[in-house]
């Protein structure tokens, strides 16, 4: 390789960065709290995954894999849907990264890199509560704090990626202990966060 070329793919990948400056977040995740979360999000919502897309983008003249998940809304807490159809609303989240397990490898055109794995999944019929970045301009989101912003929705409770370890640390009147949270409890301390804002 040139000096050159390697020139032009280390300024690819550092506009990469620049251009989704949440990606940096996957090196060095700081811990956020509810109101944390709440307060870096470009929209908050409880949905259904309706489906999943792979794609690209092209970012420093360099094509980086991506996921578009769809959802159906259940509950809006911040930010709106992209769709209303027959009185439901939707919502798509495109993600850096592909849907399958990379590491760091050139695959044709598109380049792949290992940090993407700290994105958190998500399947098909499954229910999440996301914490969601506001688009980039290149138009791509991650869950705030990456495993932080993902929470599984089962049986009434909600879990984050991260264990709900530190949830409400530091937050007067809410609950001091780790673990699965009810659901509406959940949802009541994000509209009290919100409403402090």
């Amino acid at each position: 390789m040139t000096k050159t070329a390697k020139g032009k793919g280390l300024l690819g990948l550092l506009l990469c960065l620049v251009a989704a400056p949440a990606l940096v977040q996957a090196s060095a995740v700081r811990h956020m709290n509810l109101d944390a979360l709440v307060e870096n999000s470009g929209a908050i919502f409880r949905g259904t995954v309706t489906g999943i897309e792979s794609g690209t983008v092209e970012i420093g003249g360099k094509a980086l894999p991506t996921t578009t998940y769809l959802f159906r809304v259940g509950e809006m807490f911040k930010g709106q849907p992209t769709a209303v159809r027959n009185g439901e609303q939707f919502l798509a989240l495109t993600m850096i990264g592909s849907i399958k397990d990379h590491d760091h490898q050139h695959t044709g055109s598109i380049v792949h890199f290992s940090v993407f794995h700290d994105i958190p999944r998500l399947t098909t019929g499954s229910e999440y509560l996301l914490f969601a970045t506001a688009k980039s301009s290149a138009g791509l989101s991650v869950p705030v704090g990456l495993a932080q912003g993902c929470f599984d929705l089962l049986g009434g409770m909600a879990l984050n990626r991260a264990g709900n370890a530190g949830l409400f640390q530091g937050m007067q009147g809410a609950p001091q202990s780790d673990g699965p949270i009810a659901y509406r409890e959940l949802a009541g301390h994000i509209r009290s966060s919100l409403a402090a804002q």
